[in-house]
């Protein structure tokens, strides 16, 4: 009786420990998965890293695109030159007309404006080159040739007085004489850069 409780309590023990072998190698096979494997955490962070280093990327491809974007709407509003006398741009007839006004207001005093026909037109303007006496006058008209076409025309009327001073008494009178003046230029390139800050607007 002595033998059978003393090979019980044997059997028993031996039991005990190998379960608790057999815990502990599943426990560090665990932990050698867990080395192993990337944790939910690093692979967030992981993550997060890949996006910083693609939102650059992307940054920059859509700064790339609003650049090219901006660059064509300025270039598509602005006056282009046709021939001599004849601009066409891509904004509506109105807003160049409006546009045109007022950079012309700015230097020039306005005879006559015409919001429905898109004329205006100034006063002479009396100037010196060379010791000679000229004057000029400004002449526009905006035509809307489609939904997204104008045309504009301007012209720089220029004359001479042929006398020797106009505030003697000796008769003299006023000629017509080639524009020696960039009056033109000046106004569409005043215009080009109103436009190009409303293209950068949109």
């Amino acid at each position: 009786m002595k033998k059978n409780i003393l090979f019980f309590i044997l059997s028993q023990s031996l039991l005990l420990s190998s379960c608790s072998t057999l815990a502990d190698l599943a426990k560090s096979e665990n932990t050698d998965d867990r080395k192993k494997s990337p944790s939910f955490f690093s692979s967030l962070f992981d993550e997060s890293d890949k996006n910083k280093e693609q939102e650059p990327n992307q940054r920059k491809k859509n700064d790339k695109f609003n650049q090219q974007k901006n660059y064509l709407r300025s270039t598509l509003f602005q006056l282009t030159k046709i021939n001599d006398t004849t601009y066409r741009s891509a904004l509506p007839s109105q807003l160049v007309f409006n546009m045109i006004a007022r950079q012309l207001s700015k230097n020039y005093i306005l005879s006559a404006v015409d919001r429905k026909s898109l004329t205006a037109t100034t006063d002479w303007d009396k100037f010196f080159i060379d010791s000679r006496l000229f004057r000029n006058r400004m002449s526009v008209i905006v035509f809307p040739v489609a939904n997204r076409m104008t045309e504009v025309v301007i012209k720089n009327n220029v004359e001479y007085f042929s006398g020797t001073s106009i505030d003697s008494n000796e008769n003299g009178n006023w000629l017509p004489s080639p524009d020696l003046t960039d009056e033109v230029q000046k106004l569409v390139n005043s215009t080009n850069r109103q436009a190009s800050q409303f293209a950068m607007a949109q």
